[in-house]
């Protein structure tokens, strides 16, 4: 059973928001490496041939299946191969994967037991500027609520790493600073 198939009930609406190239994609994947045989992607000849002579969307889609997999298994097979790394290359995002990346990763019932659900969502941002990010704001502060439920140990980078993203947008993205109180006007001279 691949990710396709695997999705549970709930997840499986999102399947509508990808393009069938990318599902095409989802398929291939699902047919030349079943989830649980990730762990052998570095060694195994199959991978490096299926892999060799890529361009970037089939890159994005392997990112968008791996990260479906981390969701679907908590990390626990992603988060045992080199998969997870290799689908964090700097990779050109449209804005609607980058949300897609998002929306797959929030709302477990529980906290993850590994940062690896947030890894590849947060490569996806890292790179932005404040106002390219802006949109993703709301799934960002989430992001930060649940990851902060998280155990230390499993969260601690993730943590880490969005905060040091959210600093530094600050600086320059109005929407991402606190809201300023206002300060009371007084007059710099007595009415007279």
């Amino acid at each position: 059973m691949g990710v396709i198939d695997g999705l549970p009930a709930e997840l499986r609406e999102w399947l509508d928001e990808f393009d069938q190239a990318t599902l095409t994609m989802f398929r291939r994947l699902d047919t030349t490496l079943h989830p649980r045989d990730t762990h052998r992607f570095v060694d195994d000849t199959r991978l490096k041939e299926l892999f060799a002579g890529w361009a970037e969307a089939e890159w994005r889609a392997t990112a968008l299946w791996a990260q479906l997999i981390t969701r679907t298994t908590d990390g626990s097979i992603a988060g045992q191969t080199p998969l997870t790394r290799l689908a964090q290359r700097k990779l050109h995002w449209t804005p609607q994967e980058r949300e897609l990346l998002w929306r797959t990763t929030l709302g477990l019932p529980e906290p993850p037991r590994t940062d690896y659900l947030y890894r590849i969502p947060i490569a996806a941002i890292k790179h932005l500027t404040a106002a390219e990010c802006e949109p993703l704001l709301p799934y960002l502060r989430q992001a930060q609520r649940e990851i902060g439920q998280c155990p230390h140990s499993a969260g601690w980078m993730a943590r880490r790493r969005l905060e040091d993203l959210l600093s530094d947008w600050k600086t320059c993205c109005p929407s991402t600073r606190p809201t300023p109180r206002p300060t009371p006007r007084v007059p710099c001279c007595p009415a007279g």
